[in-house]
């Protein structure tokens, strides 16, 4: 999504949250015409528009609402300090402490319902950086499967952990497996596979479980339910995954 879009996306926001979607009121605050604001809410296209988001773009700026800062990334470096090196890495040596990243544990997630607060930090987990499917993620998060969980079967078990990359929402095929919240949540809520469906100008978020028998889909309006907002729905996209391989 490029800025112009952004744009008209969150004035559609502000206009509900901050004037109860009355386009007027919004107008007389910005001392601006109704009628051509309404022609900017609807998408229509201005030469203004398509310039400042061109410049935008090419700058690499992002919409932020006033109130609601840039999250702070929750990944941290590592340092040793008087590491322990085991018997079977006595050979290998210290390992090298810029090759990890230490990610916040921070709940449980569960087919219902969510727990998950990415405020309270349970314990850390070191990641090695150099994994592949770890390369190019930065801002991640550590969340296990709740314990009476087992929509994800047999792919997630309860007590599993998952790393969730909190900058990847974008869905860019069917079926990818998210940490995903249900409309009016504020915090966390649980691992599904997540599809995208347009029906004439409306798009569905679908959130389905590998474990369909008892979990069936949940189907929810972009719009509607979410604000119009991707990031409303998705928290990340999971990119790893830690799993007891006994019970496999």
């Amino acid at each position: 999504m490029g800025f112009s879009e952004e744009l008209i996306q969150q004035l559609n926001r502000a206009l509900e949250i901050k004037f109860d979607g009355v386009q007027r009121k919004m107008a007389e605050a910005a001392g601006w015409d109704p009628t051509g604001l309404g022609r900017v809410l609807k998408g229509k296209r201005t030469t203004w528009l398509d310039t400042m988001g061109r410049l935008a773009d090419a700058a690499g700026l992002k919409i932020v609402l006033s109130g609601e800062g840039p999250k702070p990334d929750l990944t941290r470096d590592v340092c040793w300090v008087d590491a322990t090196i085991v018997p079977a890495g006595e050979k290998a040596g210290r390992p090298e402490a810029e090759d990890y990243f230490a990610v916040p544990l921070v709940g449980e997630a569960g087919a219902g319902p969510g727990v998950v607060s990415e405020d309270a930090v349970k314990s850390w987990i070191l990641v090695y950086k150099n994994q592949r499917a770890i390369k190019g993620h930065t801002d991640m998060l550590a969340v296990e499967i709740e314990r009476r969980s087992t929509s994800m079967v047999p792919t997630l078990h309860p007590r599993d952990i998952v790393l969730v990359d909190r900058n990847d929402i974008e869905i860019t095929k069917p079926g990818g497996i998210y940490l995903v919240r249900e409309p009016g949540q504020t915090g966390g809520g649980k691992v599904k596979r997540v599809q995208l469906t347009k029906r004439k100008d409306e798009t569905l978020v679908v959130y389905y479980s590998d474990n369909q028998e008892e979990n069936p889909p949940e189907v929810y309006s972009l719009q509607a339910d979410f604000n119009d907002r991707l990031s409303d729905a998705i928290i990340g996209r999971v990119v790893w995954a830690w799993s007891d391989m006994t019970r496999k």
